[in-house]
């Protein structure tokens, strides 16, 4: 019979048979046992078979079998046996079972006993190792009256959160004391604390910082525990004297700080925030001041006793009347700022005992005191000085000079580095040339020989301009000379002259309006033509450097060339116009018979150019000299040039108007009515080819130019697209007979072609599209 048959039989028996047979198997003398293998493989057999649950554990031998149950009282018992605390790791070797099934019988150990069983930090907890943790913490708080618990924590290796946890637990029945953070303290402690604190307190002389103390008693703690100790014993020892920023101090230094502020203050008439804050008055300092003396003064830095303002003030008195003025800082005490010494000088104007020498007294500066006989004497000798410096003025600009000739033009140009030149500076021939570009035969002709130096009359320099008389360093400069004590008090000079400026500038003003009142009205009106004269020439400029885009639109040399030409002579005219201007209030015409509007059209040689800039101030100045510069350079584009003219017209105050599509179609028409004047007029082949070219660009183009000879060739190529092919051949043999005449100087220009390009070119016919 196989086992599994026995066992099923033992299945159908009841209850009192198995008894029974299990009492007659126990008497029964055992004469044969089972193996250790077979004992082991029942086992097995029967938790296969659901007999015997998962509670039975294997050892670490693998020989014998626990259950849970057992396991976790065994656990239970050797915590026990070991103080009531025992590692983790250390619970597998004394059981012999896996970490595995001791870590679980912790866990259910630490559940089931939450309140006596800690599981924390890979250790178990028994409440008795805790109760005599507490007895010895009770045992050293007891002798040392204060114990810090992270010594506690770090000799027994716990936690701080766990140790606080406990001991908090523990107190008042074990543990007896109190806790502030992490220190506990007995009564007897805090009270003996208390006393050392009392006794410091009372006995200080000086101001005593807290820090101090605690470091001194040898206070472990919280870092407001001591002074929570200190506030205390203030508090209910009513001891006299006060905390400031973490120091005591007492009350006898206070009065002896005090009583010395008020001994300075009594001795001196003032005394300064710096000084009281100092010894000790700090918070109260306005209203100690004020208990102290009611009528002291409070200042910016000071206080003030009234004693001392009746005291400064008649030595301010005697100063002004030795030395006409006096500045408060000398005379009052070192300690005293800028804003004192003003305050002072405000309190002792609306103190009547005081007020009276203010009464012919002027006040600069805040701190300067100057009386009013010293103002006029400086008023005067000032109207004086502009005067005399408005006709020293006039008489050197009625002074006729020889102006030298200018130096430094007429430099050799150095050896070029290289032959290869730019397409523009290729281009850069004559402007009167009216060659095709194929050849240079008689390039020189036409322009104009060199002129010799001329001498010529013009206005000596200025000893001072205007704008020089009118400023603060002429009047700082003059009342240095009639005061050398002054010099020193810059502040004080410069708002003495900004008072004196209107006074100067008026009498200048004067004595020049007298001077110049005979040339007043044609100044005024050479401006005013200059002005109209400028603002036309500067629209023709623009106008014409519209055209030349338009005409050279994609022949870059060309246009450059073009703009160049322009730039020389209606720029030239634009920068004479501007000089003119400025040059109406250097030069004098009255006797001149010429009228100002054609006075402002006459042409200015280079050195009146230079002359009227030269007089000119710094700034106005280098902008002309650009201008000017810019007339007479082959380099200067012509957005630059107008740019730079636009800057010199500000700086001498004119605002010149861009064009405008009114003006332009104005422009437009005055130059056709012009230049079909001259065509019709027209009887010689350059005279006639000059303005028929730039008729017939503007009949068909729409764009208004001034042409350089040299510039003929190109636009008449550009013409060719909107010209008839006959009447493009009659133009171009015209300007090669008209080349050809300007070469061999006789006229061989063909009438009958004359007349066939000055009908086209007075044609109203529309232009052929392209």
């Amino acid at each position: 019979m196989s086992v599994l048959d026995t066992l099923q039989g033992i299945m159908d028996l009841s209850l009192d048979d198995l008894l029974s047979g299990l009492e007659a198997v126990q008497q029964k003398k055992v004469s044969i046992s089972l193996s250790e293998r077979n004992t082991v493989e029942l086992i097995i057999k029967l938790k296969e078979l659901g007999f015997i649950g998962n509670e039975l554990l294997y050892t670490a031998n693998g020989r014998e079998y626990v259950t849970k149950d057992k396991l976790v009282t065994e656990l239970r018992d050797i915590v026990e046996e070991h103080g009531g605390r025992l590692a983790l790791v250390d619970v597998p070797a004394l059981l012999g079972m896996d970490l595995g099934h001791c870590q679980a019988a912790a866990e259910r150990l630490a559940k089931e006993h939450s309140s006596r069983i800690t599981l924390a930090q890979g250790e178990i907890f028994s409440l008795s190792y805790f109760k005599d943790l507490a007895k010895e913490i009770e045992e050293k708080l007891q002798s040392a009256g204060v114990l810090p618990l992270s010594d506690v924590a770090r000799s027994h290796g716990l936690s701080m959160d766990m140790l606080t946890s406990e001991v908090t637990k523990a107190l008042g029945t074990i543990i007896y004391g109190k806790m502030d953070g992490i220190v506990l303290y007995t009564d007897a402690y805090i009270t003996r604390v208390r006393c050392q604190i009392r006794g410091a307190l009372r006995g200080a002389l000086q101001p005593v910082q807290i820090s101090v103390l605690k470091q001194d008693f040898g206070v472990e703690g919280p870092a407001a525990f001591f002074p929570g100790l200190v506030d205390e014993v203030i508090a209910a020892e009513n001891l006299k004297g006060k905390i400031v920023s973490g120091s005591w101090i007492p009350h006898a230094h206070l009065q002896a700080q005090q009583e010395a502020v008020s001994s300075f203050y009594s001795q001196n008439h003032y005394v300064s925030k710096e000084y009281a804050k100092k010894h000790g008055v700090t918070d109260t300092i306005d209203a100690y001041m004020k208990g102290m003396d009611p009528d002291t003064i409070l200042l910016d830095t000071v206080y003030v006793s009234p004693q001392l303002v009746h005291s400064l003030i008649p030595d301010v008195e005697e100063r002004v009347q030795e030395e006409g003025f006096c500045n408060m800082l000398d005379v009052v005490p070192i300690d005293f700022s800028a804003e004192d010494a003003s305050g002072l000088l405000q309190h002792a104007q609306k103190d009547s005992s005081s007020s009276g020498i203010f009464s012919h007294t002027d006040i600069f500066c805040d701190t300067i005191v100057i009386s009013h006989s010293m103002i006029e004497d400086i008023s005067e000798n000032l109207r004086q000085e502009a005067t005399k410096r408005a006709k020293e003025e006039h008489v050197a600009s009625t002074v006729n000079k020889e102006v030298p000739p200018e130096s430094g033009k007429s430099t050799k140009a150095g050896k070029k580095k290289g032959k290869k030149v730019s397409a523009v500076e290729e281009t850069e021939e004559d402007d009167d040339s009216w060659d095709m570009g194929k050849g240079k035969k008689g390039k020189g002709r036409g322009k104009k020989k060199a002129k010799g130096a001329e001498r010529q009359q013009q206005q000596q320099t200025m000893d001072e301009a205007s704008s020089v008389v009118k400023s603060k360093a002429f009047v700082i400069g003059s009342i240095c000379r009639m005061y050398p004590d002054m010099e020193d008090h810059e502040e004080f000079l410069s708002a003495l002259a900004a008072k004196m400026l209107p006074v100067v500038s008026a009498a200048y003003d004067k004595a020049a309006n007298e001077i110049f009142t005979a040339g007043a009205s044609r100044r005024r009106e050479l401006k005013e033509h200059a002005t109209s004269l400028l603002q036309t020439t500067f629209c023709s400029l623009q106008n014409f450097s519209k055209g030349v885009e338009v005409l050279f639109e994609t022949d870059e040399v060309q246009r450059t060339s073009a703009e160049r030409h322009l730039i020389k002579t209606l720029g030239s005219a634009c920068s004479d116009a501007l000089l003119h201007f400025l040059s109406a209030d250097m030069s004098q015409h009255d006797e001149e018979e010429i009228s100002a509007k054609n006075s402002v059209k006459r042409h200015l040689e280079q050195a009146e150019r230079n002359a009227i800039i030269q007089q000119c101030p710094s700034a106005l100045s280098k902008a002309l000299s650009d201008v000017v510069s810019a007339t007479r350079s082959n380099q200067t584009m012509m957005e630059d040039f107008q740019k730079q003219l636009l800057e010199a017209a500000e700086e001498s105050g004119i605002r010149l108007k861009p064009l405008d599509k009114k003006t332009e179609s104005s422009l437009a028409a005055q130059q056709k009515d012009t230049l079909s004047a001259q065509v019709e007029g027209a009887d010689a082949g350059p005279v006639l080819l000059a303005a028929a070219v730039p008729l017939l660009i503007l009949t068909h183009m729409k764009a208004c130019v001034s042409l350089p000879g040299k510039s003929l060739a190109p636009a008449i190529q550009s013409l060719k697209e909107y010209l008839e092919e006959e009447d493009a051949t009659h133009l171009e043999d015209l300007h090669k007979q008209v080349i050809e005449e300007l070469k061999i100087e006789e006229s061989c220009v063909d009438s009958s072609l004359s007349d066939k390009v000055r009908a086209l070119a007075l044609s109203k016919s529309h232009p052929i599209s392209s």
